[in-house]
């Protein structure tokens, strides 16, 4: 059973809750509400992951993805694995986009707040995203009173520059970052500048000329980032394909998956052990 914070009202789209409901679920969609005091008593002393799913995933699909994925990464026993539910998702579906970037922010605000009370005991705090849950997470990170020990975005639906420019301050903050970026990915190559577009209209400091960091990488090697971050096209591994796909009961790893190197990346990231793919 995978430990979640879930900052949703409704299963589908909806408003933000500022205080997260806190469960324990599984890929089954079966879940059980838990105490805030219950998850402190876990966390004090355990090094914590905290995972976000990304942008327009409804809270079936983050729980079994999520799920999923903390089996497969199978981390030691002193490692918690924390799912972050958020209403990343909108019955408009891909219209909805330009208002996702603020709801991201909202809950990247909310779990530093959540971290900062009932988590505070944590020997440390780890994070690891997909897509548009790399601002959750890097928003969560500029707020937060203490430093990360790592952070690891996939497919990152962010500006390329983000961790020079816009989060700056949450990269100064973190002691590891480590970045996978896909050149197959076609949701980032392609939506993301669409996207981009349509939202300057509502926020002037979205960039539709700017590449995705989970599509190109950073611009340069920076500061505590990590090599290799850039999936060649060969390997043909686009947006989808950094998760365990949704299919609860199926053995894992699923042989031949894509997502098998992808999640074997983050594995190596939490643990900050070297590379050994992509090459």
């Amino acid at each position: 059973m995978t430990l979640f914070l879930n900052f949703r009202y409704a299963p589908n789209g909806g408003a933000t809750r500022q205080d997260p409901a806190i469960w324990s679920g599984s890929d089954d969609g079966a879940v059980k509400a838990l105490l805030a005091g219950q998850l402190s008593a876990l966390a004090a002393g355990s090094d914590l992951v905290l995972a976000a799913h990304g942008y327009n995933n409804n809270q079936s699909e983050g729980l079994c993805a999520l799920s999923r994925l903390e089996r497969q990464l199978a981390l030691p026993a002193n490692i918690l694995d924390v799912g972050v539910l958020w209403p990343g998702d909108s019955l408009a579906g891909f219209a909805g986009y330009p208002l996702e970037k603020r709801t991201a922010e909202d809950v990247g605000r909310g779990l530093a707040r959540f971290c900062g009370s009932a988590l505070r005991d944590a020997a440390s705090l780890s994070f690891v995203s997909h897509s548009l849950g790399a601002r959750v997470v890097l928003e969560a990170i500029r707020n937060l009173r203490r430093r990360a020990k790592t952070a690891c975005l996939t497919a990152a639906a962010i500006e390329r520059d983000c961790l020079t420019e816009e989060y700056a301050d949450a990269f100064a903050m973190t002691d590891v970052v480590s970045v996978l970026a896909s050149e197959s990915d076609a949701t980032l190559k392609r939506g993301f500048v669409a996207g981009n577009l349509i939202a300057q209209l509502l926020d002037p400091s979205a960039n539709p000329l700017s590449r995705a960091l989970g599509y190109a990488g950073p611009p340069a090697p920076v500061g505590k980032t990590v090599r290799p971050w850039l999936i060649k096209g060969v390997h043909g591994i686009g947006h989808h394909d950094y998760l365990p796909s949704c299919g609860p009961g199926d053995p894992l790893p699923v042989p031949g998956a894509l997502c098998n190197e992808p999640v074997a990346f983050m594995r190596r990231a939490l643990l900050q052990q070297a590379q050994t793919w992509p090459t």
